[in-house]
């Protein structure tokens, strides 16, 4: 009598990937777009955005770099002192939005095709 056959191989199923972890708040954070007009969310970020405007408006020389300095706090004084906001010296997000306005106000105006 002939042997008996053998038993059919098991198949072989790749094994699946296990699912990514969830994100972290860093992952969320570097996914979200990032508005140019927000008050950011760091310290140092809210030195820089108040140094960039300031230097935009020419209040500051230096390149923004996030530290608050005595050239930063000079400039904020200054500016504060000809917008009508109290002194402090300091970055904060009344300066901030009182700079984004001014910013907006100083911006040229598109001229009008229709003269």
């Amino acid at each position: 009598m002939p042997p008996p056959p053998a038993p059919p191989k098991p198949i072989q199923l790749a094994a699946t990937a296990p699912p990514p972890p969830p994100p972290t708040s860093a992952d969320i954070r570097k996914a979200a777009p990032v508005d140019p007009d927000a008050w950011p969310a760091t310290s140092a970020g809210q030195v820089r955005a108040v140094q960039a405007l300031l230097r935009e408006m020419r209040f500051y020389e230096r390149a923004p770099d996030g530290r608050m300095g005595p050239a930063t706090r000079a400039a904020i004084r200054e500016y504060e002192g000809l917008a009508g906001l109290k002194v402090t010296g300091q970055a904060n997000r009344e300066l901030f939005n009182s700079l984004k306005e001014m910013q907006l106000l100083m911006k040229p105006k598109p001229k009008d095709s229709s003269n």
